[in-house]
Parts: C-alpha cells; sequence; structure tokens
C-alpha cells in the first residue's frame, strides 16, 4: 500500500503537458508536406500482360476443347456441338497432327513432364508479378 500512495503521491506532483495553440496545424502542415512528396500512383492488381497469358491460355483450352469433341462426339450431342463438329478445321488440325506424330515416339512421362513443368513456369510468372508489388 506504501508504494500505491508514494506513485499517486509522485503522479499528482507532476506539471499537466498540454501541446501548444498551433500544434495541430503543424503536425496537418507536416502530413501534407510528405503527402506531396510521394504521390501514390495507380498500379493495377493484375498486369496488363498476365491478362494476356491468361487470355491465351484460356483461348488455348477452348480450342482444345472444341478439337477433342469433334474428335470424340457424343451419340447423344445437342444441335451446338452437332454444329460444331460439321465445321471444317482440317487446317488447323495440321499443325497438331503433326506434334501428335512426333510426341507418339516420346513417353508419356515425358510429356507430363514438359506440361507439369511449363505449367509451374506459369504459376511462377504470375507469383513473381504479385510479389514485386
Amino acid at each position: 500500500m506504501k508504494n500505491q500512495d508514494n506513485l499517486g503521491k509522485f503522479l499528482k506532483e507532476l506539471p499537466i503537458e498540454r501541446p501548444s495553440d498551433n500544434f495541430t496545424r503543424l503536425v496537418m502542415d507536416r502530413v501534407m508536406l510528405e503527402r506531396k512528396e510521394s504521390p501514390v500512383a495507380y498500379q493495377p492488381i493484375i498486369a496488363g500482360r498476365i491478362w494476356l497469358k491468361f487470355s491465351v491460355a484460356i483461348l488455348l483450352v477452348i480450342v482444345g476443347s472444341i478439337l477433342l469433341r469433334s474428335y470424340f462426339p457424343a451419340k447423344d450431342q445437342s444441335t451446338i456441338f452437332q454444329s460444331l463438329s460439321q465445321i471444317d478445321l482440317s487446317f488447323v488440325n495440321k499443325p497438331f497432327h503433326l506434334i501428335s506424330n512426333a510426341m507418339k515416339t516420346l513417353s508419356p512421362t515425358f510429356v507430363t513432364g514438359l506440361a507439369a513443368i511449363s505449367l509451374l513456369i506459369l504459376i511462377d510468372q504470375v507469383y513473381s508479378s504479385f510479389v514485386k508489388r
């Protein structure tokens, strides 16, 4: 109890400090000065080149899906898929045909590894663009 009484006496004897009359104005002037020195520039969350990569990847998935659908038609196709399977895409199939012939000599493990590595490179590009910010 004696320590609490001494502490209370000590605190009562301390003078009350008050800020100067123009304290708020000085602080706001300093804040405005710092704000003017370092303006915030607009930076999009996802860069344009990342949007381009995503667009190309989505386009490849769509084209691949259409090509696979025309190679493996289902028995109960709707009219949309029937019309899509009737489109002549032979000019598009030639590069894929050459690639598929070349890939027949490769093992499935090697092809899967290449696909995994390319996917990891894409993920790394996206991740590194977010980390740099």
